[in-house]
């Protein structure tokens, strides 16, 4: 690989894993419901598990962008599950004096 292409692939690199975070919070919406909030938080913390072990230990160029493809899929599903989980916390409310 010439020193003009890594160039070129690295903002691909950093930009995949936002992109498949987006992508996965607009696909949440069509099975959330059947996981669940904390079923929908466990999938993306098992996505984001099996995405940093796949960029740890990265051989080539293809296997980091997947890497970061699958860690930004985990972040999409947390990043939609969370606040709901939190708004729909079932204590007792905090009131203010």
């Amino acid at each position: 690989m010439s020193f003009n292409s890594f160039c070129q692939i690295i903002p691909v690199i950093a930009s995949i894993y936002n992109l498949a975070a987006g992508v996965m919070s607009l696909c949440v919406s069509f099975f959330g419901m059947q996981l669940g909030r904390k079923g929908t938080i466990l999938l993306g913390c098992l996505l984001i598990c099996i995405g940093a072990l796949l960029q740890a230990s990265t051989y080539s160029v293809a296997q980091i962008i997947v890497g970061r493809i699958v860690t930004g899929s985990g972040i999409g599903c947390i990043a939609s599950a969370v606040p709901t989980y939190m708004v729909s916390d079932h204590g007792e409310p905090v009131e203010s004096q």
